[in-house]
């Protein structure tokens, strides 16, 4: 009864009159206690993290100080943020309370009760007591399981809704701003987006285009941008241009996705590609008389916008009763020129001795490339009047003629423009200006003008305007320039002065409007032998024919009508296909390809054809299918194996060696006039064995006898030669070397005492040596023989 009263005392004596437990340690037992917590207003699941709310209350008569909270560890909670002891406040006054807020996290573990233990000082002493909070927590075993959820079906949905460029222009860098939008109700996460424009004729250029563009999240309905740095070609024909942009993102589960959009921009194109005119020519004011020089002038001006590069000009039409030029190279180079702008460019020519009076026809050739390596070629005529040594030179001179730089379309208008300068002193009278041409020409304006005088030194500009007939054609036509005057030299007496200028017509149906043609002006092949088992480049030009009308779409691919037995087809192209795409040929230009081709290893020894299949269109979307042939001479490589070259290890002066090999044709081609030559510090008779034609897959045996005549090192070559299957000589050398040593010599001694003993001593080394050089000579001739056998087997084999 005794023990059960002490129990009821002391449980009396523990249950404290707040929501918690309290244990103390001694009579302080409640001087502070946890007067109100929230820790069973929810549930708390594992894994769950919670913020725990409490008061602290002062219950004694004195402040209490330096309080202090220190969690207990149970295995189910742990602070967050913070560690296990925590300070609370510097002081809690008499009657007052303090409220604090700590972070946990539920671990699963199944004791709910949080243990928190309290540090204070009261009265200069340090003192704590262990309180108790009930947390309403349910471990994960007891959660109720939610049926599994396919997060997959949560797919965000990417689309570029804008850009701050819609349109391009050709020749110009621009960076771009694209606004992605998330239009779907899930978050896309760690975004990233690779641009791609390297797909057909795109004429972009993406700056650091291996750089993937990165976005680290959008929420639904939410938009974020990015930048792409655009280049576009300065020849971009204009229309809309597929940009592609690959997407790969997660939603917020950290399921994968990834999608892909075509998004498109439109290109304008202000330039024009460049086109080199001859605006002017210099002609000398003198007379030009047979074995004079003079200094022919070039005004070019580029009138499209794009640079001409690389340009080179020549004088076309010299020759040695005519004109030649005179102190520098007829070709010149100029490396570039830019658009409308211009570049002056002089010949010195040289009249010929023998040259006759009369008008001389010249052409100023221009090739030329743009930005694209598309080649051009202009060619421009220009006229040079020359007098006979006995000829009057002329008073009058024309000079600054302008001509249309453009091709005047049959029917229409142009214009002739000129200077005529009067260079002596006296004046020139009576002066009739008319011009004449073919019958495709006719004068819109007076054909001939009439001028009363022009004074010394006097320029007078004349103007004619002309049209072509809708009978003209393509071509290029003369219109002569003539002058007839008097001067005071010789009155009534007609000066005669003729110059001719050229003009280029068009005709519809024969230049633009005609069809356009692709044919393969040239080609080339490096190494200029294929040889079969190897690999070659092809280099190929594709020349648009037509003056002025593009060609566009054009797809190539070859094809080789014949096949090997084993390997099928004779060419294969090198990582690449046989197929490829040109997306442009301007008129009058070309496009070069380069192709590395392999040629398989049992192509016989002969030229292939390579068929070029074109399929291409005009800028109406008419449709061509021409086909090209390329012409391409393969040979077998040969291969001549030898065995080792068989010799004695020593050799004596004056003594036959037998030399001997074996030879075989590794290759897949006879190997013609097959010849083996000996050369070295030796006696032979065979010093040139004739072996012919050796087939592909045969054995020859070679052997011979070779003489040392000095002793020492002997040193000696075998050169074997043939033609393989393109007719050029091969050597294959083989060098040899053996040690000769002197013959050697019996000494016999001199008869002593006993000369029956020194006899038979004698006899019985000169019969050693005898049967020493009989057995040698046996061997040699076992040796021979063996050869001799074993190369007749061979050859009855053969």
């Amino acid at each position: 009864m005794k023990k059960i009263t002490i129990f009821l005392i002391l449980l009396t004596f523990l249950v404290s009159p707040h929501t918690g437990f309290l244990l103390s340690y001694g009579e302080n037992s409640t001087d502070i206690v946890i007067s109100n917590h929230d820790g069973l207003s929810k549930i708390i699941y594992e894994g769950d993290s919670f913020t725990l709310n409490f008061e602290l209350s002062n219950r004694t008569n004195e402040e209490l100080s330096d309080v202090y909270v220190e969690i207990e560890d149970t295995g189910s909670f742990y602070p967050l943020e913070v560690g296990s002891k925590i300070f609370l406040t510097g002081s809690i006054g008499v009657g007052k309370k303090t409220e604090t807020s700590l972070k946990f996290k539920y671990t699963g573990g199944t004791s709910t009760r949080l243990p928190i233990k309290i540090i204070y000082t009261k009265s200069g002493s340090e003192l704590s007591i262990i309180d108790y909070i009930g947390i309403n927590a349910v471990p994960d075993s007891a959660k109720p399981k939610p049926e599994p959820e396919d997060t997959s079906k949560y797919i965000p949905v990417l689309n570029i809704t804008n850009s701050s460029a819609s349109t391009l222009e050709a020749g110009t860098t621009e960076t771009v701003s694209f606004t992605v939008r998330n239009n779907s109700d899930y978050t896309a996460e760690n975004i990233t987006i690779y641009p791609n424009v390297t797909d057909g004729d795109s004429p972009f250029t993406i700056e650091n285009l291996t750089q993937s563009r990165s976005l680290s999240r959008i929420r639904p309905n939410g938009r974020s941008s990015f930048d792409l740095k655009i280049t576009t070609d300065a020849t971009a024909k204009e229309r809309s241009y597929p940009i592609k942009l690959k997407y790969q993102f997660y939603n917020d589960y950290g399921n994968p996705f990834t999608s892909e959009e075509t998004i498109y921009i439109k290109v304008v194109n202000k330039n024009t590609y460049p086109k080199l005119h001859v605006e002017s020519i210099s002609l000398p004011t003198e007379e030009i008389k047979p074995g004079t020089k003079v200094d022919v002038g070039f005004l070019i001006k580029n009138i499209g916008t794009l640079e001409a590069k690389n340009i080179n000009l020549s004088i076309q039409g010299l020759k040695g009763d005519g004109f030649s030029v005179v102190n520098m190279t007829n070709q010149q180079y100029k490396a570039s020129l830019t658009g409308n702008k211009s570049l002056y460019v002089s010949y010195f020519l040289k009249a010929s001795d023998k040259i006759e009076g009369g008008t001389h026809n010249l052409d100023l050739k221009l090739q030329y490339k743009d930005d694209n390596n598309n080649n051009y070629e202009d060619t421009y005529q220009f006229f040079i009047n020359t007098k006979t040594k006995d000829e009057k030179p002329s008073n009058l001179f024309i000079e600054n003629i302008i001509t249309p730089n453009y091709d005047v379309q049959a029917g229409k208008e142009f214009k002739i423009k000129f200077d005529l300068k009067n260079n002596v002193v006296g004046e020139a009278k009576n002066i009739k200006i008319s011009l004449e041409m073919d019958k495709e020409i006719i004068p819109k304006s007076p054909s001939i003008i009439k001028l009363q005088k022009i004074n010394a030194n006097e320029t007078k500009p004349l103007e004619f305007t002309l049209s072509s007939t809708s009978e003209a054609t393509t071509k290029n036509y003369p219109i002569s320039i003539n002058i007839e005057y008097e001067d005071d030299a010789k009155e009534n007496e007609k000066q005669i002065l003729n110059q001719y200028v050229g003009v280029y017509v068009e005709k519809e149906g024969e230049g633009s409007s005609s069809i356009p043609k692709i044919i393969i002006d040239q080609y080339s092949f490096n190494p200029h032998i294929v040889k079969a088992g190897e690999n070659f480049d092809l280099n190929v030009s594709f020349l648009n024919t037509n003056r002025s009308k593009a060609v566009q779409n054009i797809k190539v691919f070859l094809t080789v009508d014949e096949e090997t037995q084993k390997s099928g087809s004779v060419f294969t192209p090198v990582n690449s296909s046989n197929t490829f795409y040109i997306d442009y040929i301007t008129p009058k230009s070309r496009v070069e390809k380069d192709i590395v081709m392999y040629t398989v290893p049992d192509a016989g020894p002969k030229t292939y054809t390579i068929r070029v299949n074109l399929e291409y269109e005009d800028l109406d979307g008419n449709q061509y299918n021409p086909v090209e042939f390329i012409g391409i001479p393969v040979v077998q490589q040969t291969k001549l194996e030898t065995t080792d070259i068989n010799l004695p290890p020593e050799a004596f002066v004056g003594e036959m060696i037998p030399i001997s090999f074996e030879l075989y044709n590794m290759g897949k081609v006879t190997l013609n006039n097959l010849m083996i030559r000996m050369e070295g510090n030796f006696q032979t008779e065979d010093a040139n064995y004739f072996v012919g034609n050796f087939d592909a897959g045969n054995t020859e045996y070679y052997e011979t006898m070779i003489t040392p005549t000095e002793p020492g090192l002997l040193e000696g070559n075998i050169i074997l030669s043939y033609e393989d299957s393109n007719g050029e000589t091969v050597e294959i050398t083989k060098n040899f070397s053996l040690n000769v040593m002197e013959a050697p010599t019996e000494e016999f001694p001199p008869e002593g005492p006993n000369p029956e003993m020194n006899r038979k001593g004698g006899i019985k080394k000169i019969l050693s040596w005898v049967i020493l050089i009989a057995v040698m000579a046996a061997t040699v001739f076992i040796i021979v023989r063996k050869k001799i056998i074993k190369r007749r087997g061979i050859d009855l084999d053969e």
